[in-house]
């Protein structure tokens, strides 16, 4: 009796360890690229002036998450930011002292994802910086975002708009 009692309990744990290893399910990580293409009117004045993108979310036009649902995705999280100011805009980042990237939607409070400061470069192109704490995948659950990039004025400009390319290198984590 006591080898029967030690079967079933060994099969009870088998049947255990497989229900939760199903459970867990195979992670997959995937790299893609999100571009947000923000723009503001002028006029411009000293100090921080916000750009707007507005997000559809479509994961199946992103790079490797066709076949991914919104539901699957853990987490999201972000390996490089870059803004490319329009060439129309006939300015480069020394134009601002800093900029500022920050995420929102109707479901998911604000929540900077990238920050420069100081800027310090003369060309179109800016690098920021992240916090490897950011995960914006509650942003990518919903049906639209909005990207706000705050570019901090030096002194007050006139120009009638200004726009800017917002590229995103993302790693998303789903089941």
């Amino acid at each position: 009796m006591n080898k029967s009692k030690n079967r079933q309990f060994n099969l009870l744990v088998i049947i255990g360890a497989m229900l939760f290893c199903a459970a867990c399910g195979s992670k997959t990580e995937t790299p893609s690229t999100v571009t947000f293409e923000a723009s503001a009117t002028g006029p411009f004045f000293s100090g921080p002036n916000s750009l707007i993108a507005e997000y559809s979310v479509d994961l199946s036009a992103l790079d490797g998450l066709k076949d991914v649902s919104k539901d699957q995705i853990d987490e999201i999280k972000i390996s490089s930011v870059r803004v490319i100011l329009n060439d129309e805009n006939d300015m480069d980042f020394s134009s601002f002292s800093s900029a500022t990237i920050q995420m929102v939607s109707s479901d998911v409070d604000m929540q900077t994802i990238a920050i420069k400061n100081p800027i310090e470069t003369k060309t179109q192109e800016l690098v920021f910086d992240l916090s490897d704490e950011v995960d914006i995948a509650d942003y990518f659950k919903g049906e639209k975002l909005s990207l706000v990039l705050d570019l901090d004025f030096i002194e007050d400009s006139f120009i009638e708009e200004i726009g800017a390319q917002v590229i995103m290198d993302i790693t998303v984590k789903n089941n």
